[in-house]
């Protein structure tokens, strides 16, 4: 017997939008691994980071924390409410994010590439919100191991 959990959505209120509905299914197996259905009916599976995965996701933190001006450990962010800032980054880093997402998923990097916008958008929210817990509390802690091996300054390395 499976006690897989489904998170319920709204009711829909016009006729017709029922199948929309169950095509964006949202199922929490007990693995803890999360099926969804897609727009374009494509079922996904969505796996929680295991550690072969720690190494991609220290890349794309790291990729991240330099884009906002974190080298040392009490350097502060530079985040900016432009929304070109976020614009950047995320066209800087959206084939690292890709590789992350394609990773802790069923699809190769091939398939998920090729996936719609909006599907893309719903499987890699759902890699965040699935793993959140496991990036926040085991990897973030990790990141300053990993600077110690990033030059704090590149240049100077030349000299």
């Amino acid at each position: 017997m499976s006690t897989a959990r489904t998170r319920k959505k709204a009711t829909p209120k016009k006729d017709g939008q029922l199948a929309d509905v169950a095509k964006t299914a949202r199922i929490i197996g007990e693995d803890g691994n999360v099926t969804l259905s897609l727009k374009s009916g494509l079922k996904v599976t969505v796996y929680k980071c295991k550690a072969k995965n720690v190494g991609t996701v220290l890349e794309f933190l790291t990729f991240v924390m330099e884009e906002m001006g974190i080298k040392n450990l009490g350097d502060v962010p530079k985040i900016s409410n432009d929304a070109g800032f976020f614009l950047q980054l995320i066209s800087k880093g959206a084939d690292r994010m890709f590789i992350v997402a394609a990773e802790l998923c069923s699809l190769s990097y091939e398939e998920f590439v090729e996936l719609e916008l909006d599907d893309t958008i719903k499987v890699v929210m759902e890699v965040v919100d699935l793993n959140k817990d496991f990036f926040l509390q085991s990897v973030l802690p990790l990141v300053p191991f990993a600077l110690q091996d990033v030059p704090a300054n590149k240049t100077n390395q030349s000299s």
